[in-house]
Parts: structure tokens; C-alpha cells; sequence
């Protein structure tokens, strides 16, 4: 005994009757017609194909600038963590927290979102930059012979 499929939209009917939902998304081309059964490959071509109407990605300054928020988070805890080895440990832990900080205002301000300073939405990057930078200078503070 055959069975046969007859698709209709997104359901499947057995030669016995049985309905049953597919899983896999149905390809419609633009003229109406569908992909093959079982491919794998959109009807109008892989997702990596070149695309007339895609406008070329920007280069050079645009890459470098938006680098610079996490050269600059880099150069400060560097630079915090250098005066902690050579001053005093409290030194450096507040240079880690005035980095927090000002991470925070920074992306409290910026319009753009840096690259190295949006994770989540504005508002609980803020909240968690200041509230890492007030806990950690605490610490820092409070924490004997440090």
C-alpha cells in the first residue's frame, strides 16, 4: 500500500486520512511557487549568496572608531591595576571603580551605543556599570589592610 502527501498550507494528509502539522517552514517564491519537497536551500538561493540591492559594508575609519570604547576600558584597567602593583592596592581598586563609572556615564549619555559598553539596554547597563562601580569601591575601602 502507497501513501501518498498532498500539501495544503502548513499541513500534511496521509492517503488514511490523517492530518498532521509540518515542521519545517514552507519556501514560497515570489511568483507563487514552492520550493522543492525536503530541500535544504531556500528557493532563491543560499543565505551567503551576493545580492544586488545589498549596499557595501563601510571600511576603514568606521571599524577602528568604534574600537576605541574598549582600548579605552582597556588603558584604564591597565593603568588602575599598574598603580594598584605600584602605589597602593585601595589606589587601584577606586581607578577600577572610577572606570566602572565612567563607563556608565558614558553610555548614560552617549547617543550611539558604544561597541564595548552595550550589552543589555541602556538602562540595566547604567544601572549595572554604577552599581558594580559603588559596590567595588566599597569593598575597596572598607576591606582591611588591602
Amino acid at each position: 500500500m502507497e501513501l501518498s502527501a498532498m500539501r495544503t498550507d502548513d499541513r500534511t494528509e496521509s492517503a488514511s486520512g490523517a492530518t498532521s502539522t509540518l515542521l519545517a517552514p514552507t519556501w514560497r517564491r515570489v511568483d507563487g511557487q514552492e520550493a522543492p519537497a525536503g530541500s535544504a536551500v531556500r528557493p532563491d538561493g543560499p543565505d551567503d549568496a551576493p545580492r544586488e540591492d545589498a549596499e557595501p559594508a563601510p571600511a576603514g575609519p568606521v571599524a577602528q572608531r568604534s574600537n576605541l570604547a574598549i582600548w579605552l576600558v582597556l588603558a584604564a584597567v591597565g593603568i588602575s591595576v599598574l598603580l594598584g602593583v605600584v602605589a597602593d592596592a585601595r589606589v587601584g581598586v577606586l581607578g577600577i571603580s572610577a572606570t566602572l563609572a565612567a563607563g556608565g556615564a558614558i553610555r548614560a549619555v552617549a547617543r550611539t551605543a558604544p561597541v564595548g559598553l552595550a550589552v543589555r539596554s541602556r538602562s540595566v547597563d547604567v544601572f549595572m556599570f554604577w552599581t558594580l562601580a559603588v559596590v567595588i569601591a566599597v569593598l575597596g575601602v572598607v576591606a582591611p589592610d588591602v
